[in-house]
């Protein structure tokens, strides 16, 4: 097994049942069964809508409330459980899936540009794994867009 790939959802899909402590709950018994059965194998994780609490709730930035109601504690909780699975430079910013607008959402789409400019200048091969594939009714058509023109 070269690596591992988690596309999002460590809940249940019966919103009506969500809160903070058991989204908590489910990252970390995820994270010590993977850690304990696969020690020395590399774990790539994307978040999915549904580690938000509520479902779907990953505030923006600009938010007044920003600190007190964003997801800054899931980002938060991902940083310390997967420390040991995640480079330095995703470490020191793990704030990646806030999407403000469609055309570029916190530069995300440009980091994404330097991060392939920099991978192809090194050598190196690039997987792109994400929770919802761009091109679904889902994802957000104007970043579908320009993701696509980005990676083609």
């Amino acid at each position: 097994l070269d690596y591992i790939l988690i596309t999002g959802d460590f809940q249940a899909h019966d919103s009506w049942d969500y809160t903070e402590d058991l989204t908590r709950e489910n990252i970390r018994n995820v994270t010590a069964l993977l850690l304990g059965y696969f020690p020395k194998t590399p774990v790539y994780v994307s978040i999915g809508n549904h580690e938000g609490v509520p479902q779907d709730a990953m505030a923006p930035h600009t938010m007044p409330e920003y600190e007190q109601r964003g997801p800054q504690w899931l980002y938060t909780l991902m940083k310390e459980m997967w420390s040991n699975w995640l480079p330095q430079p995703a470490l020191a910013d793990v704030q990646y899936y806030l999407y403000i607008n469609q055309v570029d959402p916190d530069a995300t789409l440009q980091w994404l540009i330097d991060e392939l400019v920099d991978s192809e200048t090194k050598g190196d091969k690039v997987h792109i794994i994400s929770h919802i594939p761009p091109g679904d009714d889902y994802c957000l058509k104007g970043w579908s867009y320009n993701f696509f023109e980005i990676v083609k």
